[in-house]
C-alpha cells in the first residue's frame, strides 16, 4: 500500500495547538466568542512544536518539508475569525518546502461547512441541518485531493452521490485499536467508524492509496456521520482511484459534549502529540492496514 501523508483542512477552527489548556482558553483567544482579547499567537504554536519535536514528542517536522498543505476557509464562518483560519498557513510555511506551491489556501464566501457541488444549504447558509455540508457549487473532495495527489486522480466532470458501491461501505469496531483498560469513550471516541474499501483494494497485489478523514464537532452519531461520508463526494472518487477511506468517530462525553476531535486538552495534555490518547488509536488503525499488526 503507498502512504501519503499530505494534509487538508476544510472550515478549519485554529492552527496548532491555538488556546491549547482549554475550551474556555480557545474560545476567549481563538474563538469569535472571545476575538480581540489576548489573541493567541501562531508563533506559540511553531514554537510548541518545534519543542516537541526538540524532546521527541512529535516525530521531526522535517517530514513536513515536501508534504502539500490545502486549506479552505469560509469568510462568514460563525466560530472562527478568518485570519485566525488562516494563520495555519503562516504555521505551515514554517516547514514546508516551496509554500507558494505546495500550500493552497482558499478563502471563500461560505459559512461553517464542508463544501459540496450540489448537496446541501446554500454556501452562506447555517448548515447544520444538512450535515455541515453546504451546495457551493465546489467540490471540495474533488478540489483538494487533485492539488494533493496531481495528475494521480481520475475525476469525473459531474459529481453526484453515486459512483461508488454502498455495500462497501462498512461499521467497524475502534474499540479495539484502544489500549485504555476503560471503554474508548473515556477519550472521547465512539465504539464504532466507518470504512470504505474499493473492490479492487482487496488485491494484494494493487497499491492503493490512503486516506484518513475526520468529521468536525456535532458529525460524530452514526446516523449524521453517514450522510456526511454519502453526501461529502469522497466515495465515488475513492472508489475510481483505489482509495482507502477511514472515518473515525468521536462521542458525546461530559467534557466534550459537542464530539469535537480534541483541540483543547479533554483527554490530557499531550493530545497534540504522539502520546494523545485519540493520536494513538489512530495511528492503531493506520499500523493494522499498512502492515495488519
Amino acid at each position: 500500500m503507498k502512504l501519503y501523508a499530505q494534509i487538508l483542512f476544510f472550515d478549519v477552527k485554529a492552527f496548532y495547538r491555538c488556546g491549547p489548556n482549554s475550551l474556555i482558553e480557545f474560545g476567549i483567544r481563538c474563538s469569535k466568542m472571545g476575538y480581540g482579547f489576548l489573541p493567541y499567537k501562531v508563533e506559540a504554536g511553531i514554537r510548541d512544536a518545534k519543542f516537541y519535536e526538540k524532546i521527541g514528542l512529535i516525530d521531526p517536522l522535517t517530514s513536513l518539508k515536501n508534504q502539500k498543505v490545502f486549506i479552505w476557509i469560509g469568510n462568514v464562518d460563525e466560530y472562527v475569525p478568518t485570519d485566525t483560519a488562516i494563520k495555519n498557513k503562516v504555521f505551515y510555511e514554517e516547514f514546508v518546502s516551496k509554500p507558494q506551491e505546495n500550500i493552497k489556501l482558499t478563502v471563500a464566501n461560505a459559512s461553517h461547512l464542508f463544501p459540496t457541488e450540489n448537496f446541501g444549504s446554500g454556501c452562506r447558509e447555517n448548515a447544520e441541518s444538512t450535515y455541515y455540508l453546504g451546495n457551493c457549487s465546489y467540490s471540495g473532495a474533488a478540489q483538494a485531493l487533485t492539488f494533493l495527489l496531481p495528475n494521480e486522480l481520475k475525476i469525473t466532470e459531474t459529481f453526484s452521490d453515486e459512483g461508488f458501491d454502498p455495500n462497501r461501505l462498512k461499521i467497524f469496531n475502534q474499540s479495539e485499536f484502544y489500549k485504555g483498560s476503560e471503554n474508548i469513550s473515556k477519550i472521547g471516541m465512539g465504539t464504532r467508524g466507518y470504512i470504505y474499501i474499493p473492490k479492487v483494494c482487496e488485491d494484494p497485489q494493487i497499491l492503493c492509496h490512503l486516506h484518513f478523514n475526520f468529521h468536525g464537532c456535532n458529525e460524530w452519531p452514526l446516523d449524521i456521520a453517514l450522510q456526511y461520508i454519502v453526501h461529502s463526494g469522497f466515495l465515488p472518487i475513492a472508489e475510481n482511484n483505489a482509495m482507502v477511506m477511514i472515518f473515525p468517530l468521536t462521542t458525546s462525553i461530559p467534557t466534550n459534549y459537542n464530539g469535537c476531535w480534541d483541540f483543547f486538552s479533554y483527554t490530557g495534555s499531550n493530545f497534540a502529540t504522539k502520546h494523545g490518547q485519540q493520536i494513538q488509536v489512530v495511528h492503531g488503525m493506520l499500523q493494522r492496514l499498512i502492515y495488519g499488526s
